[in-house]
């Protein structure tokens, strides 16, 4: 098993009521590294607490 974490960049300043999973979509969308079945993506706490 390999494991490679890559960072998603382009995400704007996370704000209440907004949905990560939407942002996360459109950053990978405009150049992004490409998610494939079986990915896992990992979400700071503090990124959900904010979005809450």
């Amino acid at each position: 098993m390999t494991v490679i974490a890559l960072p998603i960049g382009a995400i704007p300043e996370v704000r209440k009521g907004d949905d990560l999973a939407s942002l996360i979509l459109e950053s990978v969308s405009h150049g992004g590294p490409t998610l494939r079945q079986q990915d896992i993506v990992v979400i700071s706490s503090k990124v959900v607490s904010k979005a809450e």
